[in-house]
């Protein structure tokens, strides 16, 4: 009898490690899942866009700290993560005030929103 109880609790802690890795790979305050990229800014998708945009965009950013991914074909989009998306939308705001940047900006739904709009001010 005192072997049998022996081979059943030593199955039972074989799993326990297996079972522990199940319950917090899909717990939901688990910080495994995919991060959540969100839609910032977009432009056309031309090579002088691509060059004079695109790069000054991405080198704001990336100065920032803030990472941040491109994807598009006859239009591209700008994707960073999410805690991060309203700290680089007020960057290309005022890039787009005083630098004249040729890009519209999405608010955190997807919409297109003005420069003024993200940074408080009123239009002029």
């Amino acid at each position: 009898m005192l072997s049998k109880n022996l081979r059943i609790m030593k199955t039972t802690l074989r799993f326990i490690p297996l079972v522990a890795v199940v319950v917090l790979a899909f717990s939901p305050f688990s910080k495994a899942r995919d991060p959540e990229f969100v839609a910032l800014a977009g432009w056309v998708n031309t090579p002088e866009l691509n060059a004079k945009e695109g790069r000054r965009v991405h080198t704001i950013l990336t100065e920032h700290k803030i990472e941040n991914v491109a994807v598009g074909s006859a239009g591209m989009t700008l994707n960073v993560l999410k805690p991060r998306a309203a700290e680089g939308r007020k960057l290309l705001a005022k890039a787009i005030l005083n630098e004249g940047l040729r890009i519209v900006l999405y608010d955190e739904h997807g919409k297109m929103v003005s420069p003024e709009t993200v940074l408080g001010q009123k239009k002029q």
